[in-house]
């Protein structure tokens, strides 16, 4: 009996030892994917174990990969699901806005005689979580090439792609352009509905009525090549907010990030990229918020509502020196601490994307290599 008891002691106290080391192992670690990203297309978020391919990629094996497919990061299996995309594109927008239901908008035609192509930069269909059906849906007003995408408040979707923004209408499934027709900029052909001419932007909801919209203006970065702007949804015009460039120090504006209360942190702002910047969505100013132990800059997303992680590495990343270093960090705004600083063996990392899928995992999606999973 005392050999028994001993017996499942030892056994329990393995299996405690094993679990730890297993979690040790997993925690801070990037994971790779059994898989290339290029015969998938772009990841979408799809249930807490789940990224969801609608395809659209392209292997010059087999010349193209249109079929969606489902991986489950619980059991390492991709399933597929035997829906194909109307029309097989990448660099597309995408976003999950109920239950059932998915948006894809916009992207470049992937076919054996176009790849690359940007007569699809208009397309737009749904995916039918519960039929599992792809349906085409009438084409945006504009041309868009990975655009950002967030669900608003009113249950709406807002997209945006440098100088130009629309809103699509889950209830009607159509498109509608917000503001009145701006400036239209002969080698882009189309219309400018920012107040700037950015090359690169993004935005947040301020409030039900309200989205904040700003980036790098398009050219040579100068000393105020940072631009601001709030739309207003109901009126359907801009107000230009006035940048303080003393406090943000250019060349650097560092990465902005929206907090609890609303205000939107500037992090690794200045020369040195060391700097915190507070802005106040009320009353439209600028402060600094930290100073830095270490450079922050690249490509983050809030792992909770204090912990920011960072990305830094690849080609189309400002501070790319080889393209084969991912460096890694953790910040907490809260307490100004820079946590797991660390670097990563990772190739080409070319267009390189964060997405979220649940409380302890971050998906890191490359361009034409095998996708990461980021576990804390």
């Amino acid at each position: 009996m005392k050999n028994l008891k001993n017996c499942v002691l030892s056994i329990l106290v393995t299996i405690t030892i094993m679990t730890f080391c297993n979690c040790a192992q997993a925690k801070g670690k990037f994971i790779e994917l059994d898989f290339v990203q290029d015969q998938l297309g772009d990841p979408i978020a799809f249930s807490e174990h789940e990224i969801f391919f609608p395809g659209g990629g392209y292997n010059h094996k087999i010349k193209q990969y249109d079929t969606a497919r489902i991986y489950d990061v619980n059991i390492k299996k991709l399933t597929d699901t035997g829906a194909v995309m109307n029309v097989p594109r990448v660099s597309y927008g995408s976003i999950k806005y109920d239950d059932n239901h998915i948006l894809i908008v916009g992207g470049a035609c992937v076919t054996p005689n176009s790849i690359g192509s940007s007569s699809c930069d208009n397309v737009a269909e749904i995916y039918n979580i519960k039929d599992n059906k792809f349906i085409r849906i009438p084409n945006t007003n504009l041309s868009y090439q990975s655009p950002k995408m967030a669900l608003l408040q009113n249950g709406k979707i807002f997209l945006l792609s440098g100088v130009q923004f629309e809103i699509f209408d889950p209830t009607t499934k159509k498109f509608s352009v917000l503001a009145e027709k701006g400036k239209y900029i002969n080698y882009l052909h189309q219309y400018m509905y920012t107040r700037h001419q950015y090359a690169s932007s993004n935005f947040f909801e301020l409030n039900k009525d309200e989205i904040l919209i700003f980036g790098l203006l398009s050219g040579y970065p100068t000393y105020n090549s940072f631009k601001m702007e709030i739309f207003n949804q109901i009126t359907k015009k801009s107000t230009n907010i006035s940048v303080d460039y003393q406090k943000l120090r250019y060349p650097h504006i560092g990465t902005p990030i929206q907090i609890d209360d609303g205000s939107i942190l500037f992090i690794g702002a200045g020369k040195e990229k060391k700097d915190v910047i507070k802005f106040d969505p009320k009353t439209k100013e600028f402060t600094y918020y930290n100073r830095l132990s270490k450079s922050l800059c690249g490509l983050s997303i809030c792992l909770t509502k204090d912990l920011i992680l960072f990305l830094r590495g690849g080609l189309s990343n400002p501070d790319y020196i080889r393209g084969t270093m991912l460096v890694r960090a953790v910040y907490d705004h809260k307490k100004n601490k820079i946590y797991d600083w660390k670097k990563a063996r990772a190739k080409e990392l070319n267009h390189c994307s964060l997405l979220k899928l649940n409380m302890n995992t971050v998906v890191v999606s490359t361009y034409k290599e095998k996708l990461l999973l980021y576990k804390y």
